[in-house]
């Protein structure tokens, strides 16, 4: 995003007080940054691994059909998507 910004800049598309006017684009980027890193911190230190590994070890001991599985599945992965800052996650 900072070389695009930055590319606009030099080429004269945008000048430096149309960035600044952009106060909801910089917002976006400046949480999008923190929930990165804190999703990349809950991974490094190993939470997304221990959550993964004790959901997986409730549905392989749970003898739940795969109907109810899965449905808890959906519910559970909606609520650690928010929960965790999953942007990062993913990757």
């Amino acid at each position: 995003a900072f070389i695009g910004v930055s590319l606009l800049i030099i080429t004269k598309v945008l000048n430096w007080d149309d960035v600044l006017r952009e106060k909801g684009a910089w917002d976006t980027l400046l949480w999008l940054s923190i929930l990165s890193s804190f999703a990349n911190s809950l991974r490094e230190t190993g939470v997304v691994d221990f959550f993964s590994n004790k959901l997986a070890d409730f549905f392989i001991s749970s003898g739940l059909s795969s109907n109810i599985a899965f449905t808890l599945l959906g519910i559970v992965y909606l609520y650690s998507h928010y929960g965790f800052a999953s942007i990062g996650a993913h990757t």
